[in-house]
């Protein structure tokens, strides 16, 4: 019976240990626990300012898309004007060329008239 008392008192012994060995398990286990709960707020933290972020830098994307296009748009209009104005002077060239090209052939036309009116000079003070 004595045998079966110590044994028993060993038995809870080892009980006692095991037990508060687990404790101590548990205490470390909810320490780590705790830090785990930190670190995840601090990254939640860091993702909404992250997101927070990221709506910002969206929303000057955006903004700048649209400055973008509207300056296109600008560019577009000015080249569209600038295009008629070059339309417009290369007509103006053409008509000058054309006036030219007449002038030259009436400048021709002049000089071999008075190539004629020489020679008839010519021949008028001949036959005086």
């Amino acid at each position: 019976s004595d045998a079966r008392l110590s044994d028993a008192q060993r038995t809870i012994g080892d009980l006692k240990a095991d037990l508060h060995a687990q404790i101590k398990n548990l205490k470390a286990i909810e320490g780590e626990k705790s830090k785990l709960k930190v670190d995840l707020e601090r990254q939640r933290a860091s993702l909404r300012a992250i997101n927070e972020n990221s709506r910002e830098r969206e929303h000057l994307v955006a903004e700048k898309e649209r400055g973008a296009d509207e300056r296109v748009r600008e560019l577009k209009s000015e080249v569209l004007r600038l295009k008629a104005e070059l339309q417009s002077r290369e007509q103006k060239h053409s008509l000058l060329l054309t006036r030219v090209s007449s002038n030259e052939v009436a400048n021709d036309s002049l000089a071999k008239a008075l190539e004629e009116i020489e020679i008839l000079k010519e021949e008028l003070a001949e036959a005086k």
